[in-house]
């Protein structure tokens, strides 16, 4: 077994984050005007490249800087220039799934199966092309996952440069969505419970601690020097932060689309993005996810939870718990918001899910062979066939449209 990255892993994962962005730039462009949240950070957005206090302020600012810099240097992109940041990172996600899951497992059959079905996820897709926040959430929640697993799995204490990363992609994430404080969370958690440090460096994880705080603070306060820089004071900059901490805590408002924890878990409230109408002809882009992938999914967490009390492998154990507590840490936390929340705030816990299902799936191939793996992935890429219609705004017959929605909740 190569616990080892070779050339050919790269260029594979490589290639298929370039495939999914020049695939996801063909349908970009549906529709060619503001969706959903669009009409909050598009305008966000446009503040910055004009230099201007940025509109948006309920959310930290680097999603809108990041989106406002792929729109500077992709002008000729028309309207889908608001886009195509999304589209980068949602590459990204695919991508680091690769070399994520290798990592874990020491096994290319299982880091391939985990990129598939990040690949051919719904809500991957559905994210990817809309410029709201959540993309680059997830994007940076996963690099600092991956450092982390890197740090935990690989690196002696002495090399800490992974464990760092991970906590500035923490700060960054966090600087797109106050969410990815859960990232630095879970960091620490890996640091003090996963990570083995030998007993006579007893100070090892306070020092270490101490370090992940001042790096995360910093790579999440950077972004704010835009606002210094457009003539807010360090006093605007606090009342700022009261303001995004009392909106998050505070409840009181309604949304259609907004549902609870355990329904995100169930996929029982998805959100339209876009919908439109012409006869009998039916268009819409719906952020939900894969129903055979996060379905089965649950079965795979529950048995993943049943082999981590069942082993008695140490290194075992710990990838499990790693994997466990990753998923559950990168949306649990929402309940501290106090409020209801909308179904793509678990869109963080999907790259999480991809491993999972991988690691159980290859345990059933070591046992029943080819034919699960080969069954399980034609699944998951007809059903991606299937909903594509209703995840890229392609019209198609109401027929069809309401025969993909078969609970009512997804109407």
């Amino acid at each position: 077994m190569e616990h080892n990255l070779k050339k050919r892993d790269y260029i594979i994962f490589i290639s298929v984050a370039l495939l999914y962005f020049i695939f996801r730039l063909f349908f970009l462009n549906t529709p060619p005007k503001e969706m959903f949240d669009e009409v909050y950070y598009i305008p966000a957005s446009r503040d910055y490249l004009e230099f201007k206090p940025d509109s948006n302020w309920v959310h930290p600012p680097l999603a809108k800087m990041i989106i406002a810099l792929f729109a500077y240097i992709t002008p000729f992109l028309g309207f889908m220039k608001w886009r195509v940041a999304s589209a980068f990172f949602g590459a990204l996600i695919v991508g680091i799934s690769y070399p994520f899951a290798f990592i874990l497992f020491k096994n290319r059959m299982t880091s391939f199966i985990a990129m598939f079905l990040m690949f051919f996820d719904f809500m991957t897709f559905a994210q990817s092309g809309i410029a709201t926040l959540d993309i680059f959430l997830a994007g940076f929640m996963a690099l600092s996952a991956f450092f982390c697993c890197l740090y935990i799995f690989r690196s002696d204490e002495s090399k800490i440069f992974p464990v760092v990363l991970s906590a500035i992609f923490a700060g960054l994430a966090s600087a797109c969505k106050w969410s990815g404080i859960f990232s630095f969370f879970f960091l620490i958690f890996s640091l003090c419970f996963l990570k083995k440090i030998e007993k006579e460096n007893k100070f090892f994880i306070f020092r270490t601690c101490f370090l992940l705080l001042s790096v995360y603070l910093i790579s999440f306060l950077i972004p704010y020097c835009y606002c210094l820089f457009v003539g807010d004071s360090f006093t605007d900059l606090y009342l700022r932060f009261v303001r995004i901490l009392k909106f998050q805590y505070g409840g009181g408002w309604t949304h259609n689309y907004l549902s609870d924890m355990w329904q995100w878990i169930l996929m029982i409230r998805p959100c339209w993005y876009y919908f439109n109408s012409n006869n009998n002809m039916f268009a819409g882009i719906n952020a939900m996810g894969n129903p055979f992938f996060w379905w089965s999914f649950l079965l795979f967490f529950v048995f993943s939870i049943y082999r981590l009390f069942k082993s008695k492998d140490d290194e075992n154990s710990r990838v499990l718990m790693f994997l466990i507590f990753g998923y559950c840490f990168s949306f649990v936390f929402w309940k501290l918001s106090n409020r209801p929340g909308f179904f793509y705030y678990i869109y963080p816990a999907v790259i999480w899910m991809s491993l999972i299902s991988a690691n159980v799936l290859s345990l059933l191939h070591k046992r029943y062979g080819n034919f699960v793996i080969y069954l399980y992935l034609s699944v998951i890429f007809i059903s991606f066939a299937l909903y594509f219609p209703i995840l890229s705004g392609i019209p198609v017959d109401k027929k069809y449209f309401y025969s993909l929605l078969f609970l009512k909740s997804w109407i």
